[in-house]
């Protein structure tokens, strides 16, 4: 009926009662969430761009809805890069048209499509100028959704082992985030398991994935029930129970569509079941001493396969594997190691080298005394050496000659300002520099000092010496 009245349009039998051209966005709108709902994503990107070139600014809204449908059809089809367009429309113009939960929903979306590619910096700095915004106003603090970006913030600064950032961040998602918000809830508990693994209390993982295998397992959330059943498994593996290890690997379903297209599910599926089937291969080739079927995992994993996002190990944990492989099977690792301790070295990645456990501690020991090992591979075995669930106060929160980078003087002049309790704007018209210029400092130490706001990030730098 509305093609049928556009062209009645068309041939001037009739006239539009608004412009055509968002007219015809709006059926093209349509269209891309019809087809969204029968998983064709080839209609959602046709359909999708159509409705984003016809669409005007007025239609901010409608333009949002189905940016989010076009990035999850984007990942569908394994598009990165057109799938962060997609989600950074929906989430920097959410707060432009008053729809905030947009933004805050769409800034996970972006931020976990960053993660699936290793772009964690940039992912952490989308999550902290979203929650920036949101926490500007007191009415934005009550919105449904609000809680994502701070549970992507503090997933993303536990896979550095930045838990002077991670906790409160967490602590933010759970006072926002009710159990009746089903999937945002459950991806909360997935959050809080994967910050106790990092944190090394293993009892305490498996009591939150318990908790949340109910509570997916009653509201029927199957995605949620294999990624928790990979995780555990790769917690057996750590507690050296194989057997219950295999057990789960071998129950998990790996069929779930949100693995297809969900790029918080398909992060997961990588971290916690793709990976789980190779740590759990490595441990039981390496407990039965086969060293042939090592060399053949080692080889396997310098080209590692799968069709699916989710299903392809990232080049990191490729490299990390393969080095495991090669040192069980009694082969030299330099080289794939150090491969991965360079691909980790400009995102601060930490948690797969905290979790090699003893068989990386080894190979980074004999690297140090032949003196191939890298700072941040001396680092690293810092952590290994000393790494206990009392120690992580200690380890979190380095004096000011140990950060892992200092702030530069206009940094220091930007947190002094800070301290002062300048806003933005006033930071700029003191240091006579762009707003942009300013958030981007502000990004900057937030990173380095390790936190997720600006009394953190004052208090932090109180306690450092860096400003009186």
């Amino acid at each position: 009926m509305a093609e049928r009245a556009l062209a009645s349009v068309a041939s001037g039998a009739a006239t539009p009662i608004g412009p055509i051209a968002n007219l015809r966005g709006e059926l093209s709108a349509v269209r891309v969430r019809l087809a969204a709902l029968q998983g064709d994503t080839d209609q959602v990107i046709a359909e999708g761009k159509q409705a984003l070139n016809w669409l005007q600014s007025d239609y901010q809204s409608l333009r949002m809805r189905v940016a989010k449908d076009l990035g999850y059809a984007c990942i569908a089809q394994r598009d990165l890069v057109r799938a962060e367009q997609a989600f950074s429309e929906a989430m920097v113009n959410g707060f432009h048209v008053g729809l905030p939960y947009i933004s805050a929903m769409a800034t996970s979306d972006y931020a976990y499509t960053l993660m699936l590619r290793g772009a964690y910096t940039n992912a952490i700095n989308a999550c902290r100028d979203t929650i920036d915004q949101m926490m500007h106003h007191q009415r934005n603090r009550t919105v449904p959704g609000i809680g994502l970006p701070f549970i992507a913030l503090a997933d993303l600064h536990t896979i550095r082992h930045e838990f002077a950032g991670a906790l409160p961040a967490l602590a933010e998602a759970e006072s926002a985030i009710k159990s009746g918000h089903t999937t945002s809830y459950l991806c909360l508990l997935i959050v809080m398991a994967r910050v106790a693994r990092a944190r090394n209390d293993l009892p305490g993982a498996l009591r939150i994935i318990r908790q949340a295998r109910f509570m997916a397992r009653q509201r029927r959330v199957g995605w949620v029930r294999a990624v928790l059943d990979g995780l555990e498994s790769q917690i057996m593996i750590e507690q050296g129970d194989l057997e219950a290890a295999g057990q789960l690997i071998t129950n998990i379903v790996t069929t779930p569509s949100e693995f297809q297209y969900l790029p918080t599910a398909a992060f997961y599926a990588r971290e916690h079941i793709t990976r789980a089937h190779y740590e759990w291969r490595l441990a039981r080739y390496q407990a039965t001493g086969d060293c042939q079927a090592l060399h053949d995992l080692a080889m396997e994993l310098s080209t590692p396969s799968g069709t699916e996002l989710w299903q392809r190990l990232s080049p990191l944990d490729a490299a990390l594997l393969r080095g495991l492989a090669l040192a069980a099977a009694g082969e030299d690792a330099t080289e794939a190691i150090l491969s991965a301790l360079d691909l980790a070295i400009s995102e601060r990645i930490v948690a797969p080298f905290q979790q090699a456990g003893e068989p990386l501690r080894r190979i980074l020991n004999q690297l140090l005394s032949r003196q191939r090992l890298p700072p941040f591979g001396e680092y690293l075995l810092t952590l290994l050496d000393d790494y206990e669930p009392s120690s992580i106060a200690v380890l979190s929160t380095p004096s000011s000659d140990a950060l892992p980078e200092p702030l530069s003087q206009r940094e220091i002049e930007v947190l002094r300002l800070m301290a002062e309790g300048r806003s933005n704007q006033e930071i700029a018209g003191h240091l006579i520099i762009a707003i942009s210029t300013v958030k981007s400092h502000v990004n900057n130490i937030f990173s380095k000092l390790s936190v997720a706001s600006r009394t953190q990030a004052v208090a932090r730098g109180r306690r450092l010496g860096l400003i009186p």
